[in-house]
């Protein structure tokens, strides 16, 4: 008897698991008349290097469950080595996520394969940055979550600051110089190519001009000024990550990106105190920013499916909770100003909003073939290269690149520049 319960059980077991095999390969054919139907979702990276996203899913989950309906997805992380090409091309070949990271660098590739959102009137209003990327029918296909800029960060340890900062380059340059001297192998402050369109808003000057790219020599002649007294070495600390040079504590300050706080280690959060760019003598009203973008929606995806998905992306934009994980993993303020968000004193956050205090939010969608040329030019520079031949150069290379969207954010800020 016992043997024929065995049998029975296995044969049952073996019933079940091919059931739900050939349930879930209908499933995946994305029945769309289903109420239990699951979206895919894309996000780079090897680790769960975003755990504000995850979350984000969870917690829009739950919204839907308080109101009774479902909303079942699974998440898939694609390397950060092939997620932009592997992206379009399994959207256009009809397969792909239903919904996937975006990133604005990407626009290019991300544009085609996405759809327009719907989003209402009362969301739209609120949006300090909008209409940037629009489709064919004129509505954002993507709207950024959050916006920040670039800071500056002072290494606790070489430098002693712990509750004040330098406010002006004058005073900037000679603390470095100060640290220098007491610091052995130490540099005044490490740097990217990004601090070279940085210092450019502040000193008044666009990117494009009549729609095309504009290059200028000063920026380029304040950062060789920079290395000619030895405050900076680009090309041998940090090999241009000076997050790197910080963390060895091999430079006293370092211009960089607001998430080089999040992403650190421990070790080198400890000794970060972060503030604004501090003020040159003439600057001018605006400043670089940058931003996050809302997640894609696939263009392919149902008419049932896009309904949940563009209720998601407003989710994403109007929770509370939810988008203050996604701003405060970023330190920057959300684009949606009905939203407040506040830090602690002198981390990447705080400097953020002291810098949006006085200045007008220039959201700068830098083509990523422009970021190339941009740094290329600094370490031909650095180099040894003549600037006006680098310059020369920079306007054949960057004949092809698109920059009509940066070139009509410039517009609307042009009584800003010189």
């Amino acid at each position: 008897m016992l043997k024929k319960i065995i049998l029975l059980s296995v044969i049952a077991s073996s019933f079940i698991f091919s059931s739900c095999s050939k349930n879930s390969d209908s499933n995946n054919q994305a029945d769309s008349n289903s109420n239990d139907e699951s979206y895919s979702i894309w996000i780079p990276g090897d680790e769960n290097e975003y755990q504000f996203y995850f979350d984000m899913f969870e917690n829009y989950k739950l919204h839907k469950e308080q109101s009774g309906k479902k909303f079942e997805y699974s998440i898939e992380q694609q390397p950060w080595s092939d997620y932009w090409t592997k992206l379009p091309l399994e959207i256009n070949e009809g397969r792909g996520p239903d919904m996937y990271l975006a990133h604005d660098a990407y626009m290019d590739v991300l544009l085609p394969i996405s759809k327009e959102l719907d989003l209402d009137e009362s969301i739209l209003k609120e949006l300090r940055v909008k209409g940037i990327y629009v489709g064919e029918n004129g509505k954002d296909k993507f709207v950024p979550t959050l916006l920040s800029s670039y800071i500056m960060f002072a290494n606790k340890e070489l430098t002693g600051l712990t509750d004040s900062y330098p406010t002006t380059w004058t005073e900037l340059e000679q603390q470095a110089k100060d640290d220098m001297a007491k610091n052995s192998g130490v540099i005044g402050f490490d740097y990217n190519f990004n601090t070279v369109c940085d210092i450019t808003y502040r000193d008044g000057m666009p990117l494009t001009q009549d729609g095309k790219v504009v290059f200028h020599k000063e920026q380029l002649e304040k950062v060789l000024g920079w290395e000619k007294e030895g405050i900076s070495n680009y090309l041998l600390y940090g090999n241009g990550s000076p997050e790197e040079a910080f963390n060895q504590n091999s430079t006293a300050f370092m211009h960089g990106a607001t998430w080089m706080e999040f992403w650190a280690p421990e070790d080198m959060k400890d000794k970060m105190l972060a503030f604004p760019v501090p003020d040159g003598e003439n600057d001018s009203d605006i400043v670089y920013t940058n931003a996050e973008p809302t997640f894609g929606i696939n263009k392919n995806v149902s008419d049932e499916k896009y309904a949940v998905l563009n209720d998601f992306i407003k989710f994403m934009l109007t929770d509370e909770d939810t988008l203050l994980q996604i701003v405060k993993g970023n330190s920057g303020i959300p684009n949606n100003q009905s939203i407040e968000v506040t830090y602690e004193p002198f981390t990447a956050g705080d400097a953020v909003l002291k810098t949006f205090e006085n200045r007008k939010i220039a959201y700068t969608v830098m083509p990523r073939d422009l970021e190339k040329i941009y740094k290329d030019n600094l370490e031909k520079a650095l180099s040894g290269e003549d600037l006006q031949s680098i310059i020369d150069n920079s306007y054949i290379e960057s004949e092809n690149v698109a920059v009509d969207r940066l070139s009509k954010m410039e517009e609307a800020f042009r009584d800003s520049f010189k």
